[in-house]
C-alpha cells in the first residue's frame, strides 16, 4: 500500500484558513507488486512526454501532485489547461486499468482535537486507520503486504510512533487490528510491528 497525505496537521488560524484547512486526509493505494512497474512506466512517460522532451526543467524532488496541477504551479504553468487535464486523465485511467484498491481516512481537525484531552497527531491517526483497513484487506485475501510512505523522515517516524502508542493508551480507543499481516516498510526500511505496540 502506497500512502500519502493531504492537508496540514495543525489547526490553522483564521487569518491563514482556506476552504480545506479544517480537514486532513491520508490515502493509500493497494496494488500487487507485479503491477507497480506498469504504473511507474505510465508516470515516466507522462514526465518524459510533457516535460523532459519539451525542455522543461523539473525540480529534483518533482512528483505528479494533483493539487499542484490544479493550481497550475510550476512546471504545470508551462502547459495549457487542456494538457493539464490530459495528464490527470491519463493518471486516473492508469489507476483504473490496474487492479487496485483504495483506502482513505479523513479527519475534521477541530472535532478530532476537541475529542481528546491532548491533541493527537492527525497524520499518525489517519495513517493508523489506513493501516488497519489494509490489514483487513490482507486478511480477506490471505496475504501479507508492506506500507510505503515515501515522505516519512526518521524524525517524523519517531513522532508518529509516539503518537500511535499514545492512541493505544487511551481507554476505549477503537483499535482492533493487530497489523500482523503487514511487513511495515517505509522508505525501503523494514519496521518491526512491535514499534506500534
Amino acid at each position: 500500500m502506497y500512502v500519502d497525505e493531504s492537508g496540514v496537521e495543525n489547526v490553522v488560524s483564521d487569518a491563514r484558513k482556506n476552504f480545506d484547512s479544517d480537514w486532513f486526509t491520508t490515502g493509500g493505494i493497494i496494488v500487487e507488486e507485479g503491477n507497480i512497474g506498469k504504473f511507474e512506466r505510465v508516470l515516466d512517460s507522462i514526465v518524459r512526454d510533457n516535460f523532459a522532451d519539451r525542455g522543461i526543467k523539473l525540480p529534483p524532488d518533482f512528483k505528479l501532485h494533483y493539487n499542484s496541477l490544479r493550481a497550475k504551479e510550476y512546471p504545470y504553468d508551462r502547459l495549457s489547461d487542456l494538457e493539464c487535464k490530459s495528464i490527470a486523465d491519463i493518471v486516473f485511467e492508469s489507476i483504473n486499468s490496474i487492479e487496485c484498491s483504495l483506502v482513505s481516512a479523513t479527519i475534521h481537525k477541530p472535532s478530532h482535537i476537541a475529542k481528546y484531552e491532548i491533541p493527537v497527531d492527525v497524520r499518525a491517526y489517519t495513517l493508523l486507520i489506513c493501516m488497519e483497513r489494509f490489514q483487513y484487506f490482507l486478511q480477506d485475501v490471505n496475504g501479507t503486504g508492506a506500507v510505503v510512505y515515501e515522505q516519512l523522515s526518521v524524525r517524523l517516524r519517531q513522532k508518529m510512533y509516539r503518537e500511535m502508542r499514545a492512541l493505544r493508551a487511551i481507554p476505549n480507543f477503537p483499535y482492533l487490528a493487530e497489523l500482523d499481516k503487514i511487513r511495515d516498510k517505509i522508505r525501503g526500511k523494514i519496521i518491526n510491528r512491535r514499534d506500534y505496540a
